[in-house]
Order: structure tokens, then sequence, then C-alpha cells
């Protein structure tokens, strides 16, 4: 019987997408028939399920393949049984569907951002990276930790956050617009850095995280559906303090503004500890900036 069970894996194996199951089903009934097929059909099934559930159940561990035995088991049981041949073609060609266009994507994604400007891909590298680096810094941490500040006027680092998805609402994207735009008014309209504070008034850090992202993937999106050129990049708006800006330095102060903020949250975190190092203060230029 394993000969068998080893002999059915190679040629469902080598069969067609989308049909190898229903084809191994045809091909074990044309060479069968009807000989001993109720008893022989049920000592199969069984065999089948044995190695099915034996190996799903040695794959939880980690390092064990437990594929080398569900894989002949759904093999077996798709030679014995019409409906369920049928069902695994159809979730195979359903699987596959679904990989070819998620790796689509990806591979639209890939070409885009080789197309860019290099600086702007280097820019994408960065600002992709800073839900995920927000997540790790601040997720589950306890209000000593996210409410501590540095005096008056100064953000916590809850407040970075909070700062940070106000300006992904307002400011990066929406300024980037004004310049494609090239209309004959260019200029910014005025950046609250405060308005986060009452935006954020009773939400929680994991809800500032999660918005932060959703955030963060759409303007991202935004951006590389742009396809933006190194002449798009030279226009030109107006800021209200500062005057004219290019789109490249827009884009540019987007990721210096993200690491400015994460570097303030490691800044104001570690001050928390700034008298209990005792001596190590001073090799610690973190704790007095």
């Amino acid at each position: 019987m394993l000969a068998r069970i080893k002999s059915e894996y190679r040629r469902l194996k080598d069969g067609a997408p989308g049909r190898r199951f229903l084809d191994h089903y045809v091909r074990t009934r044309n060479r069968e028939g009807a000989r001993g097929s109720e008893w022989r059909t049920a000592g199969f099934l069984g065999v089948g399920v044995v190695l099915l559930v034996a190996g799903l159940l040695l794959s939880v561990p980690p390092g064990v393949p437990g594929f080398l035995l569900w894989v002949p088991g759904l093999s077996v049981i798709a030679a014995r049984s019409k409906r369920i041949a049928i069902l695994l073609d159809r979730l195979e060609a359903g699987l596959r569907r679904a990989w070819a266009r998620l790796r689509g994507r990806h591979v639209r994604t890939a070409l885009m951002e080789q197309t860019m400007p290099p600086d702007l891909a280097d820019a994408l590298l960065v600002l992709a990276r800073t839900p995920a680096t927000l997540h790790a810094l601040l997720g589950g941490l306890t209000p000593a930790w996210l409410h501590a500040d540095e005096g008056p006027d100064t953000f916590s680092a809850f407040e970075n956050l909070a700062h940070l998805v106000h300006g992904e609402r307002s400011d990066w994207i929406p300024r980037s617009r004004i310049i494609l735009a090239q209309a004959g008014d260019r200029r910014f309209a005025p950046f609250d850095r405060f308005a986060h504070r009452e935006e954020s008034a009773g939400k929680s850090t994991d809800a500032l995280l999660q918005e932060f992202a959703d955030l963060r993937a759409a303007n991202l999106a935004t951006l590389r559906g742009w396809q933006l050129t190194d002449a798009e990049l030279a226009l030109t708006g107006e800021h209200p303090a500062l005057g004219t800006v290019t789109l490249r330095q827009l884009l540019s102060a987007w990721v210096a503004h993200d690491l400015g903020h994460l570097a303030q949250i490691a800044r104001v975190m570690a001050k928390r500890y700034r008298d209990a190092v005792g001596p190590w203060r001073a090799y610690l230029p973190i704790l007095d900036r």
C-alpha cells in the first residue's frame, strides 16, 4: 500500500494545475474499475485521513515537515472521492489566481519604485517603516512612559504620535497636491503644531497607532501612484513662513520630520531615567539635550 501511495503522489504532483486532482481520480477509477471497490475505497480513504490528520498535527511543532504526510494524504483521498477532487482543484485554482494578483501588485510597486528618482525611492524606504517603528516604541507602554514630557509646551511621546497623525492628514500630501496642481494660488494653509491636542483627546495610544498606520499607507499609495519625475519634483509652492519651496524639498522634509519625532520620542523617554542612571549620566548625552 505504501508503494501505491508514493506512486499516486508522484502522478498527482506532475498533474496539470486546476485539473490535477480530478484527473488523478479518473486515472484511479479507470485503473481499479469495480474490483473490490467498496472495501478498497474505504481502506484508502481511511489511510488518507490518518495521513492528513497526522501531517496536520506534526505541522504544529516548528521544524517538523508535516506536509510530507498531509500532502500524500490529500492525494489518497482525492483519488477515491470525486467531490473532494473537484473541490481541491477549485481551491488550487483560486489560490493561484489570488497569488498571481498579489504578486502582480508587488511587481508593479517594485517597477514604479525602480523608475522613481533615486532620492524619492530612498525616502519611501524610511516613510514606510515609521508606523512599525512607532508601534514597537509605544505599543503597550504604561502612561508613565507615554505622558512624560520635557516641560511647558513640549511634547510627550503620546503627543509626538498625535502630532504625526495630524500631519499625515493635513500636511504632506495636501501640500503636495497644491504644488502639483500649479494653480494660481500655490500658498499652503498654515500648519497648527498643536491642533493634535484637541483631535487626540480621549483617544488611546493603540487607536492613534492604527490611525497613523492607515493614513500613512494611503498617503504612500497616493505618492507612488503619482509616479513623479524630476521635473515634477522641481515644481514649487509657497510656504507661509519659508516662502518658495519645491516638491522635492517638501518630501525630504517629510522624511526628516519623521526621524526628528522618533528622536524626540526616544529623548523624552530616556529623560525619565536621568537621575536613575547615577554617574552614567556623564556618558549619556541624550539625557541633557
